[in-house]
């Protein structure tokens, strides 16, 4: 019998350079975008609020991992949308996805040991008790990680009183 791969489905993981300094500067950047809990959500976040001049500003601070993200995919990457969300203790997110087509990343800002990691919903159950498969990444602070949208993703709960905080942002190739 051989065995062989019938899908596969990459993710990646970056470390920021010189994350501490950039760690800096992104939170005073998104100081001016605060994170609020809008209707029903489970956390905070200011993926719906305006945010004039936010894409253009982060894209120059983290322009180095960009750049690497660029030259692995040998496209010209852009970002389409970036925002920040929140977690006090107590909240989590529900199973989502970002789309169909493109790239979706997530910095971890503020994530003690503590803090729950996003959680990844594989797109087909097991083969033998249609079961959903789960996988929960090995993420450490300063760390980037980037899947294509359509995977779904969730959070747990955050039990730690400390904040966990995270930066998204959906990326595309740009058109010319």
């Amino acid at each position: 019998m051989i065995e062989s791969e019938l899908f596969k489905l990459p993710f990646y993981t970056i470390k920021v350079k010189n994350f501490e300094s950039k760690k800096k500067k992104i939170e005073e950047l998104f100081n001016i975008f605060p994170d609020k809990r809008i209707e029903n959500q489970n956390f905070k976040t200011n993926k719906q609020l305006q945010k004039v001049g936010l894409t253009k500003s982060f894209y120059h601070i983290i322009n180095d991992e960009l750049q690497e993200i660029a030259q692995h995919f040998k496209k010209d990457i852009g970002i389409e949308d970036v925002w920040s969300v929140t977690y006090e203790k107590g909240d989590f997110q529900l199973p989502h996805n970002h789309g169909s087509t493109g790239l979706v990343a997530i910095l971890y800002l503020n994530l003690k040991d503590d803090h729950p990691r996003t959680m990844y919903i594989q797109p087909w159950n097991n083969i033998f008790t249609d079961n959903t498969i789960y996988y929960n990444l090995p993420v450490k602070e300063g760390d980037i990680v980037i899947t294509p949208k359509f995977i779904k993703r969730f959070t747990k709960p955050n039990e730690s009183n400390d904040l966990n905080r995270v930066i998204t942002w959906d990326m595309n190739e740009l058109k010319n």
